[in-house]
């Protein structure tokens, strides 16, 4: 499965605007090998919107991306702006394994966007597999988790981890999430991390067919 990741700097003048296309681009339904996208606000930034996209597999998006323009990019004049723009492949999958199932029942999601140190990869798979993976698919609240690794990057990671609450996911990050960082030693391997907090935003949510 494909992924595609929009982290978006929305001017606050067009924040409204914003919001108000999203439920438009519900004709990505349709289209073939689509499976589902979800976004929202990110709470520790004003004015950033995240969109994360899955795609059944890499030759369906590029069918799509040749005979669509892409929604950010023809709006990047009106004020708005694909700050990233990512794709990448889900290597493994925690909990439900279907996205479609997950928004079913998620309304917050935790994005946590890594860049290793080099060669590190093997390291850092071992802490999901061996810390990580368990302790979030035994956390109360977490739906479903995607790993991916970006294309293009050797080194570069994302995960999403859906949760049925905000509460549920404050929970994991301040009575779980403290004692896993201290087994794992992320300070050991990753070079850069960036982690998004984001309620997802219901009008934005668009489910394949």
């Amino acid at each position: 499965m494909l992924i595609k990741w929009i982290v978006a700097e929305v001017s606050k003048e067009k924040c409204e605007s914003f919001s108000k296309a999203q439920p438009s681009q519900s004709q990505l339904g349709v289209q073939k090998g689509f499976v589902c996208q979800v976004g929202g606000w990110v709470q520790q930034s004003s004015g950033c919107a995240v969109i994360l996209a899955c795609w059944r597999d890499t030759s369906s998006y590029d069918a799509f991306a040749r005979s669509q323009r892409d929604a950010l990019a023809s709006n990047e004049s009106d004020g708005y702006q694909a700050a990233e723009m990512l794709l990448g492949t889900v290597i493994t999958t925690i909990n439900e394994r279907d996205p479609r199932a997950i928004l079913a029942q998620a309304t917050f999601l935790r994005v946590s966007d890594v860049t290793l140190r080099p060669d590190c990869s093997p390291i850092f798979m071992a802490a999901q597999m061996q810390i990580w993976t368990p302790a979030f698919a035994s956390s109360p609240g977490m739906i479903g988790a995607l790993l991916s690794r970006i294309t293009g990057h050797k080194e570069r990671f994302l995960l999403a981890t859906f949760w049925k609450d905000a509460a549920s996911c404050d929970v994991f990050r301040h009575e779980i999430y403290p004692a896993l960082y201290e087994r794992a030693k992320p300070g050991d391997y990753i070079q850069q991390r960036t982690i998004y907090l984001v309620a997802i935003e219901s009008d934005w949510t668009v489910v394949g067919e």
